[in-house]
């Protein structure tokens, strides 16, 4: 996984990675950052929401497609290479936000963010962070 300074991408524990073109991690800021928080929220779920978490990262790394799971915004030429994975708790939608990172045939999507909805619409906020990271 590459590193960008100050952080550096980790792995997601469970997935099989051998003989995929897909790939899945988390982002780990070096520094205190509270923008960067998917991994936190991640480790902090119940074993049955991670574990349905796994599911999607898995599905998703065999080119499995499923908006309902996890989608990005390629008709948004701004956030094209942003991506997110989804599950919902009660009513409340939750997101974590992340962005694709392109390798010699090779996609990881690095997961970023949080976002807990109730609304429609993305806040522009995990796209915006998103985007800037990918230029970092």
């Amino acid at each position: 996984m590459p590193t960008i300074e100050p952080f550096e991408v980790v792995k997601v524990k469970g997935l099989r990675y051998e003989e995929r073109r897909r790939g899945v991690g988390f982002l780990k800021s070096n520094t205190p950052n509270k923008e960067i928080d998917a991994l936190k929220v991640y480790e902090a779920l119940t074993a049955k929401k991670r574990q349905d978490l796994l599911n999607r990262f898995d599905y998703w790394m065999d080119e499995g497609v499923h908006d309902q799971y996890f989608h990005g915004w390629p008709n948004e030429p701004e956030h094209k290479n942003c991506f997110s994975f989804r599950w919902t708790e009660g009513k409340i939608r939750n997101r974590l936000y992340g962005f694709l990172y392109l390798s010699k045939g090779y996609s990881v999507c690095i997961l970023i963010s949080h976002g807990a909805k109730t609304q429609e619409h993305t806040d522009p906020a995990h796209k915006k962070l998103a985007e800037r990271l990918i230029r970092h």
